[in-house]
């Protein structure tokens, strides 16, 4: 009873956290320091624990050397980097650097058209996912269904990202084709 109340208190806050809008994305150039500080901010939710960090300087100097971002200019970043990063922080979850970068390419052409299909599909699909479970946990107060569900929901994942991993192979068998 009490991990279920706890879980709906999560899943409550969680499904209240929205992407931010491209129009609230800052304006102004950011040094790397402001990037890790209003990154946390907005992905404190998807942290395991205090200490798991969703992005670091490393990952995003990573990301710049693999050409998965632009390089800083003056060592500020911009409203496209800063959604890119937003966007990867999320995916990097699920697939591997290699594929966000092509997921990133799939969305559209310009950095804000890709950063809107992402926040319109991910705020979408969380709220209906988050809906489900709250749904659930609210339909029954016993503990042995939440564990059921928990390995369901495991078990969705991985079979949801077999699939989009074969999407994505074929993706790239289909390049390769047209060349």
């Amino acid at each position: 009873m009490k991990n279920s109340e706890e879980l709906t208190r999560w899943l409550s806050n969680l499904n209240a956290k929205k992407t931010p809008e491209w129009e609230l994305l800052p304006e102004l150039e950011l040094y790397m320091d402001q990037v890790l500080t209003y990154l946390d901010k907005h992905l404190a939710v998807y942290q395991k624990s205090d200490e798991d960090k969703v992005i670091t300087s490393s990952m995003i100097n990573n990301y710049v050397k693999a050409n998965i971002i632009e390089s800083p200019v003056s060592k500020k970043y911009n409203k496209n980097q800063l959604a890119h990063l937003y966007a990867i922080s999320i995916l990097k979850r699920v697939l591997p650097m290699p594929d966000v970068k092509k997921v990133l390419n799939t969305l559209g052409s310009s950095a804000e058209s890709q950063y809107l299909t992402f926040r319109e599909t991910f705020d979408e699909t969380q709220t209906k996912v988050l809906g489900d479970v709250i749904n659930m946990i609210e339909s029954t107060h016993d503990e042995s269904i939440l564990h059921g569900y928990m390995l369901r929901l495991i078990l969705e994942a991985n079979a949801k990202l077999m699939i989009a991993n074969k999407v994505l192979s074929l993706m790239d068998e289909q390049k390769i084709e047209d060349q």
